[in-house]
């Protein structure tokens, strides 16, 4: 039997990188329902599943292996990729918790939503209504700042702020010079004040309340509260950035929740409105690339002819320091998740990972479908997909060094040939993957020193790697529904 993953984040940091060639079936189509039903208190959660042939999904198996090479090539921490609600590419360590860094701002935005629709938060309500300030304090125009200025980067507040990177602080605008809902500039002390916003708010931390009302009810595996934490930098701001970790398979979910509009199995885990107007542009960099509610947008023709197949779609992105990066790409039906291993030093480029994700968008030369119709043409009725069994893990509580790997219990398990009628071979993907595709990486996961200690983190101080490698940020001037580009060379990180 397969083992069950744990949350033991410590051990799972310290993993070695694999790398994975995984073709996989997992739940149903995008913008319909997913296969795998809503994990709640004593149910058993709902993996992925995959297929055993990159052909059997309509997948060119020369191309995907061309990808996996690029991505060694890069040295990916992990990358995850999913058509149709099904895993076709798996590389890396997919279960591994990352830091998140700025893709953290999108997961809480699933989080305000939700408060929203329970009448908990206000997009509406001001600063100085929520009773926000800091040190130095805010101006009484600041105040005035509504909670949708704040998740947009329109608030005008030029605060300094808590784990963020230099290039803010170099390009931050002078303190009252645009007033809220005028002009785009990504400050991370709007984000880290509609954390806080949303703490107060409804009792609940940022970090444990995704735990209760995503992570469980759409089953993710790896995920745990206790990976984040508050991160303080009281001489910069009063108010602390809530930081997460989670993994690729993870994260992947959480884009497929996106990309079925909320949606998971029978529940609507996050309000279908909300979704789309959080992925809806609400400030235009020029070129059709611009910004949502915590989401970078990307419109076709967007982005050139050097991604000429993503330069035909709509493109929603979650993105964050060193190579984290979610793509939420509905015409194409497909979710991609790229993480970089900042724990060792190891970032990735915005152009790399564009690149990596058209090749695994292109590696589709068609083929049959993967939802077939039921006998008589019918629309075949959402499945659900086969229950892991509750085992204990075997995992060793070693710590991983070079040239020694963490080993784990587990075997290929079968899913119920009776859920998916008409399907090819599956199997779960569920846990470390030990099947005959795995691969080891290139490159070695401790060739740049040791693991960043985890109690430096819990701190408070940033990873020295931080400064360098965060794409700078610029601002952008307009309302909020008709917006102008600011100065030339300030858009920010195009692909």
């Amino acid at each position: 039997m397969r083992r069950t993953p744990t949350r033991e984040a410590s051990d799972r940091r310290r993993l070695p990188s694999v790398l994975l060639l995984v073709l996989g079936l997992g739940v149903p189509s995008a913008m319909a329902q997913v296969a795998a039903r809503p994990a709640g208190p004593g149910d058993p959660r709902s993996p992925w599943l995959e297929y055993a042939r990159a052909e059997d999904a309509g997948f060119s198996t020369a191309k995907l292996e061309a990808a996996r090479a690029f991505a060694d090539s890069l040295r990916s921490g992990a990358v995850f990729a999913v058509y149709k609600g099904r895993v076709f590419a798996a590389f890396g360590a997919v279960d591994r918790a990352f830091m998140a860094h700025s893709v953290r701002k999108s997961l809480a935005g699933a989080l305000y939503g939700i408060a929203i629709a329970e009448k908990r938060l206000s997009l509406d309500a001001t600063v100085a209504e929520l009773g926000i300030d800091d040190e130095p304090p805010l101006t009484e125009g600041e105040k005035q700042a509504r909670f949708r200025d704040l998740i947009a980067a329109r608030s005008g507040i030029y605060h300094t702020a808590a784990y963020a990177a230099s290039d803010q602080d170099d390009t931050r605008p002078a303190r009252g010079s645009h007033a809220p809902g005028t002009f785009w500039f990504y400050n991370n002390w709007d984000f880290n004040a509609a954390e806080t916003i949303y703490h107060r708010a409804t009792g609940t931390d940022v970090v444990e309340a995704f735990a209760a009302k995503v992570a469980g009810p759409i089953g993710m595996e790896d995920y745990s509260a206790a990976d984040g934490f508050l991160a303080f930098e009281p001489s910069l701001s009063k108010l602390p950035a809530h930081t997460f970790r989670i993994s690729a398979r993870d994260l992947a979910r959480f884009g497929q929740l996106y990309l079925q509009e909320g949606m998971w199995g029978d529940r609507q885990v996050v309000p279908r409105d909300w979704v789309k107007e959080s992925l809806r542009q609400h400030s235009d960099f020029g070129g059709g690339q611009g910004y949502g509610y915590l989401w970078w947008t990307y419109a076709p023709g967007s982005l050139g002819e050097r991604y000429p197949l993503l330069n035909t779609q709509t493109i929603s992105v979650a993105r964050g320091t060193g190579g984290q990066a979610l793509f939420v790409i509905p015409g194409l039906d497909m979710v991609v998740v790229h993480r970089g291993d900042t724990d060792h030093g190891r970032s990735v480029g915005g152009p790399q990972i564009w690149t990596l994700v058209e090749q695994l968008a292109a590696a589709r030369d068609g083929g049959h479908s993967l939802a077939p119709p039921d006998e008589g043409g019918a629309a075949r009725e959402p499945v659900a997909s086969a229950p892991r069994p509750d085992v204990r893990c075997a995992r060793s509580r070693q710590r991983a060094t070079p040239g020694r790997r963490v080993r784990h219990d587990g075997r290929r398990q079968r899913a119920d040939p009776s859920v998916h009628r008409r399907a090819a071979p599956l199997h779960v993907l569920s846990g470390p993957w030990r099947g005959p595709d795995v691969r080891p990486l290139a490159t070695r996961v401790h060739d740049q020193g040791g693991p960043r200690r985890d109690a430096d983190l819990h701190r408070g101080r940033r990873p020295r790697s931080r400064r360098a490698c965060r794409p700078r940020a610029a601002g952008v001037r307009g309302t909020a529904e008709a917006v102008t580009t600011g100065p030339p060379g300030g858009r920010p990180d195009p692909p």
